[in-house]
């Protein structure tokens, strides 16, 4: 393999560059860069069947895990080899209503009411778990009695 200090091209400032010396140095050059881009492109291959590949065995691993296949902490050494999580996660809905009366002078428009609803302290007990809940809605509806 010819590498790229081969031709080396020592100039003084009076010498006219050689044809023949600056031909060879660049076919030289063109031919490091082919073969540099042809390494970078089959890295890329590798890297994307390698992550395909990968994900493929994490699929594979929890619906072994899932089904009983293989033993919960056999998984959790093959999922640490290849940093996988298995970790599942759930949606959770939590609803919660309060309900009372509010008496207002004659007059009083129900519309100037203004409503907040402290949310209760959520707590629950899981140290390894973690748990992210957001308000996703308030309302409040009010029926007119006398």
């Amino acid at each position: 393999m010819t590498d790229i200090t081969d031709y080396p091209l020592n100039l003084l400032p009076a010498e006219q560059p050689n044809l023949t010396d600056l031909s060879l140095r660049i076919n030289t050059l063109e031919r490091e860069v082919e073969r540099v881009t042809d390494l970078h492109q089959r890295a890329q291959t590798a890297n994307v069947e390698y992550e395909s590949q990968k994900s493929e065995f994490e699929d594979r691993l929890k619906d072994a895990v899932e089904n009983s296949e293989i033993d919960g902490d056999l998984a959790k050494e093959f999922a640490d080899i290849f940093d996988l999580s298995l970790d599942k996660e759930y949606r959770i809905t939590i609803e919660a209503s309060w309900s009372g009366t509010i008496t207002v002078p004659f007059g009083f428009d129900v519309d100037d009411l203004d409503f907040e609803f402290p949310f209760p302290e959520l707590s629950y007990s899981c140290n390894e778990c973690e748990i992210d809940i957001d308000e996703d809605n308030t309302s409040f509806d009010v029926n007119e009695s006398y």
